[in-house]
């Protein structure tokens, strides 16, 4: 945790994946529904972690986990 701010770091190598026919620009600002910032390269999403984690079991054990960190 540095000045309040608790960041999380970690590489996937992704296998498989489908062409994406989402904009991502319409991440790319805060909304009523964002709560967490997701970052590739350069990039930064804002997106909700509970719709992040209804898709990926990675993501919802990283936020909903049992960890004294979430």
């Amino acid at each position: 945790i540095i000045n309040d701010t608790f960041t999380v770091e970690f590489h996937l190598r992704i296998i498989n994946s489908e062409r994406s026919i989402v904009d991502l620009g319409v991440f790319s600002a805060p909304n009523d529904m964002s709560n967490v910032i997701l970052k590739i390269g350069e990039e930064r999403l804002h997106v909700s972690k509970e719709f992040l984690a209804v898709h990926s079991p990675v993501f919802k054990t990283l936020f909903f986990g049992d960890f004294a960190e979430k």
